[in-house]
């Protein structure tokens, strides 16, 4: 296991030396939050390398954990990925996930059976412990808006890349985008060894997770960022399924630029409404393309893609034809609960509203960049450029 200390350090020292009239510059929220990360995260990321070491020497059959069938929902951002994820980890005689505690809490073996015992322990006195990290959970996730996160729900365990200083999440933490690993075009940009050592590191990390929670379910992931390294993805897991969902590109990219703009604005106060503007048409493009080239060579019974659409509207079909191509078993309680999903996601409307003006997009811009996109999954534009 390589942590990436070199990224690391350039990282740090951008952040402190090369700001000025940059998306990181050093506005009060941001020196309230270089101040706290690095009063936290060495320690922290010292603590995880050490339980990871006591695994293997406390836990080392965990090694030999198989992965059978895990299934990875993969598409760009602002697809429907989170909604199949959470929906799909409600079926607990099927699915394990990992919630956002397990990733960033206790992502070591050694670490959950702690957290585990303590739970017992807590629940022999009415579970204060559970209820005061419930209220903080709620003041300070609850909080965050566009994608609901929390400590107790699913999570996209790319944030597993961070404890290598790895991952495409770093450039929210520090918009320093040019000067960090092209991880948005991971396939053809990372180094084969580098890449090798990334993706084990990840299945490694998957092992643990099933080893912890008995072995005997399969592994529910969704990661847009894993679009990009799906080639990668299929060499180190090749006993994955895989489900790539596509949205209309003029639904996905404001959508997206939207989600961004408000992840850096988490972390500091950008000097551009929507930084990085280009570079996200761009990496949304491959993150059609890439996929579905990698996956017309795959093997045909290991992947489905699926339009967003009818994932929304059709919900309940969709999911039973998910069971039914890859061979798990839809139980009774959890094919009513989804039907009753399926009813209410039918009469939702988002909430969120986008301007394509606002962004210095056109309709007719986004048709021309995603035209092939367009044609391939017979998607219509909207009769005018309008928010929506």
């Amino acid at each position: 296991m390589t942590y990436n200390f070199r990224q690391f350090l350039k990282t740090t020292f951008l952040s402190f030396f090369n700001v000025k009239n940059t998306n990181a510059r050093l506005t009060r929220k941001r020196v309230s939050f270089i101040a706290l990360f690095y009063l936290i995260w060495p320690v922290y990321a010292l603590f995880i390398r050490l339980s990871f070491i006591l695994d293997d020497i406390l836990f080392p059959v965990n090694k030999e954990q198989t992965l059978e069938k895990p299934l990875f929902i993969l598409g760009n951002f602002r697809s429907g990925t989170t909604f199949l994820h959470r929906l799909l980890a409600k079926d607990h005689q099927n699915f394990t996930c990992l919630n956002t505690w397990e990733i960033f809490l206790a992502p070591a073996i050694i670490q959950r059976k702690f957290f585990f015992l303590l739970d017992k322990i807590d629940s022999l006195f009415g579970n204060p412990i559970k209820k005061a990290f419930v209220r903080f959970d709620q003041n300070t996730l609850g909080n965050v808006d566009i994608h609901k996160v929390g400590f107790f729900v699913p999570e996209e365990d790319e944030n597993l890349m961070l404890h290598m200083w790895s991952s495409f999440f770093v450039q929210f933490m520090f918009p320093f985008w040019e000067d960090l690993p092209n991880y948005e075009y991971f396939d053809r940009a990372i180094g084969p060894k580098t890449r090798n050592k990334l993706m084990q590191f990840y299945r490694r990390c998957i092992q643990r997770h099933l080893y912890a929670h008995g072995g005997k379910l399969h592994l529910i992931s969704k990661n847009p960022s894993f679009s990009p390294k799906i080639k990668s993805l299929i060499e180190s897991i090749p006993e994955a399924r895989i489900i790539y969902l596509v949205r209309e590109p003029h639904e996905m990219l404001p959508s997206t630029i939207s989600w961004l703009s408000y992840a850096w604005n988490r972390f500091g106060d950008p000097i551009e409404k929507y930084p990085y503007l280009n570079r996200t048409i761009a990496f949304t493009k491959y993150w059609y393309d890439h996929p579905l080239e990698v996956l017309s060579a795959y093997d045909p019974k290991k992947y489905l893609i699926i339009k967003y659409a009818d994932l929304i509207h059709e919900t309940q079909n969709t999911i039973q034809a998910i069971y039914q191509y890859f061979g798990y078993k839809l139980n009774g309680e959890f094919s009513d609960f989804v039907s009753e999903i399926s009813q209410n996601e039918k009469q939702r409307k988002s909430q969120h509203v986008y301007s394509f003006q606002d962004m210095g997009l056109s309709l007719h811009d986004i048709y021309q960049t995603y035209q092939h996109i367009y044609e391939r999954f017979d998607f219509s534009l909207p009769t005018q450029d309008q928010s929506i």
